[in-house]
C-alpha cells in the first residue's frame, strides 16, 4: 500500500480531499439534525472551528470559504 503513495502523487491529494468533504458533508448533516431537536442543548455553534460557524449555523451545503480551504490544502498537499 505505501507503494501506491510512492509511485503516485496524486492519492494522497485525492484521499485528502475525500476526507475533507466528508467531514464537511456529515458535520452540516450532523448539524441539521441537532437544530432540529430540542433535548440536548449546546452553548454556542455546533461547530467548533471558529472560520466555520457561520456557514455550519446556517446549514450551507455548499460554502465559499470550505471550497477555498479545500483547494488550498489540497494544493498544498500535491505540491
Amino acid at each position: 500500500m505505501a507503494g501506491v503513495f510512492a509511485e503516485s502523487l496524486w492519492v494522497g491529494p485525492v484521499l485528502w480531499a475525500g476526507l475533507y468533504v466528508s467531514d464537511y458533508v456529515l458535520t452540516i448533516a450532523c448539524a441539521r439534525l441537532y437544530q432540529a431537536q430540542n433535548k440536548i442543548v449546546f452553548e454556542g455553534s455546533y461547530e467548533i472551528t471558529p472560520m466555520f460557524q457561520a456557514d455550519v449555523n446556517a446549514l450551507r451545503r455548499v460554502s465559499p470559504r470550505f471550497l477555498f480551504f479545500l483547494v488550498e490544502a489540497t494544493a498544498v498537499l500535491d505540491g
